[in-house]
């Protein structure tokens, strides 16, 4: 209702200052004051409900979304995001702490193969190391160093191929 003045107030507004301006030119400074005086005014009010309108037309957009926001069909919609984020947030952290776990128990795992090998390793070389003395006298000196010397590098580098072959040579020697 505030609109449908609105363009006959700017024509009031305007036709006001046309008139102003012939009684200004008529020499008549009584009526063209009058009249520009009106002309202003109008031309204010247009402002005004100009102002007032696009306040109203605002202050209905928020109520308007005031009472969306607090319908029950948008707070049941929001609670049901809340719970869709928050499963998927426990997804995520199920999913990451499935993956650190698996991580930790393949180091653990890693450490105790290396371990294993390393026990095994050293046992292999204590019995090669046993063979090796038993055998001492029925090698010959250069033999005997060759194989201990090869002994300690596969001990050293826990070969356990290189000591597994060492120990077969060694036996069937």
């Amino acid at each position: 209702m505030l609109f449908r003045l609105f363009p006959f107030s700017i024509f009031f507004a305007f036709f006001c200052f046309i008139a102003g301006y012939f009684f200004q030119q008529l020499g008549l400074k009584q009526w063209a004051n009058y009249f520009l005086n009106s002309g202003l005014f109008f031309l204010i009010l247009v402002y005004a409900k100009a102002a007032l309108g696009f306040l109203n037309l605002a202050m209905q957009s928020l109520y308007r979304s005031a009472q969306h926001y607090i319908s029950v069909p948008a707070t049941h919609a929001r609670v049901e995001l809340s719970h869709r984020h928050k499963l998927h947030h426990q997804a995520q952290l199920h999913k990451n702490h499935k993956k650190q776990l698996l991580y930790r128990h393949s180091q653990a795992r890693n450490r105790f193969i290396k371990a294993n090998n390393r026990n095994q390793a050293i046992q292999l070389s204590k019995a090669i190391r046993s063979h090796l003395h038993a055998k001492r006298k029925a090698l010959p000196q250069t033999d005997y160093l060759a194989y201990r010397q090869a002994l300690q590098n596969n001990h050293r580098t826990q070969n356990i191929d290189g000591l597994l072959q060492l120990q077969f040579e060694i036996i069937h020697r």
